[in-house]
């Protein structure tokens, strides 16, 4: 009768203790695979991030979060994984160790960007072939209060007519409307205060498409992608973009910091 009980104790002995990592990962997965390096989606992605986060510290934006690839936890239960997302405030929680925002408490991201591509791009929109009911994207974010939801379709993954970007902003009523275009083919943001335009996808190359380009209001130009921003200041653009970065995880970890212990003396 006592060997059971030697058999239990020795494997709660033996059981390996979680790292808060690895319980926040059990808890709030990480999620599937990162998008294909090289991938037409990723590539916008990536720059749409970067312009993203090049504007708001050119307008000074005190606290910022742009994310791309991280799950995002806006109900108990459900995950959401967009392609780039901005708070212009820091989300609850981000758990150590994966790569997951927690943010229930303190609403949803301001802005949400999809990119379509031709094996994702029916999770994203609704299409006329659809032969159930189900909760969209456009429909989840609504739901959660997303002040602005942008798609893009790089590769024209839908059939015509449909356009290559398209922009929704909440209105009071809770409800999504569709932003038209301004003259020369710009959509605005009110969230960057700035507007995004298109440009010939062959800019690249046949195998690349140049993403979303944001308009400098302070200029009127068009903020520069990746690769042009290296060419006009190199390495030291780069280290500039880095230090940003740093700077504003410290400020990040300074407000949780102020909000635990109060002021600082």
């Amino acid at each position: 009768m006592a060997r059971p009980q030697v058999i239990e104790r020795s494997a709660r002995a033996v059981a390996p203790r979680l790292t808060p990592g690895e319980r926040a990962e059990q808890q709030y997965p990480s999620g599937g695979p990162p998008m294909p390096a090289g991938s037409v989606r990723g590539y916008v992605a990536a720059q749409a991030a970067s312009v993203m986060a090049r504007h708001l510290r050119a307008r000074e934006v005190a606290d910022f979060s742009v994310e791309r690839e991280v799950n995002l936890y806006l109900r108990p239960g459900h995950v959401a994984v967009p392609d780039v997302f901005l708070y212009l405030r820091r989300p609850a929680s981000k758990p150590a160790g994966a790569g997951s925002y927690v943010v229930p408490r303190d609403g949803a991201p301001e802005l949400v960007l999809e990119i379509l591509s031709r094996s994702t791009w029916r999770n994203d929109v609704p299409y006329a072939d659809d032969e159930e009911t189900v909760e969209t994207k456009k429909d989840f974010y609504q739901a959660c209060g997303v002040a602005e939801y942008w798609i893009y379709d790089p590769e024209a993954c839908r059939p015509a007519p449909a356009a290559r970007l398209e922009g929704f902003r909440l209105r009071p009523n809770g409800a999504y409307a569709a932003l038209a275009p301004e003259p020369a083919r710009q959509w605005f943001s009110a969230v960057l205060d700035a507007a995004w335009g298109l440009a010939a996808p062959a800019f690249l190359g046949a195998d690349r498409y140049l993403p979303l380009r944001l308009r400098d209001p302070r200029t009127g130009g068009w903020y520069p992608t990746i690769e042009e921003h290296d060419r006009l200041f190199g390495e030291q653009s780069r280290q500039l973009d880095e230090q940003g970065q740093q700077i504003d995880n410290l400020k990040a970890v300074l407000a949780r910091y102020r909000e635990q212990f109060g002021p600082l003396e």
